[in-house]
């Protein structure tokens, strides 16, 4: 499985690219992202499902009203 995961970033990087990853992901704010992700992904995660459920809110409520303008009454 690694090396079908390095062959798909060899794909995508070149070998100078891939340095620059790795010194990245080695250096203090590359260590921050690394254990800040999971934390934020979640918080990211809460926002979307916020979204989305306002969207679905808003999308129904406009489909209900068009649809009694049209006489349909849900």
């Amino acid at each position: 499985m690694l090396d079908q995961i390095a062959r798909i970033y060899a794909q995508a990087f070149t070998m100078e690219e891939l340095q620059q990853i790795v010194n990245f992901y080695s250096s203090d704010v590359g260590q921050k992202l690394v254990t800040s992700n999971i934390v934020i992904n979640r918080q990211l995660q809460q926002v979307m499902q916020i979204f989305q459920t306002n969207l679905n809110t808003e999308f129904f409520s406009k489909v209900k009203s068009e649809l009694k303008k049209s006489g349909i009454d849900i």
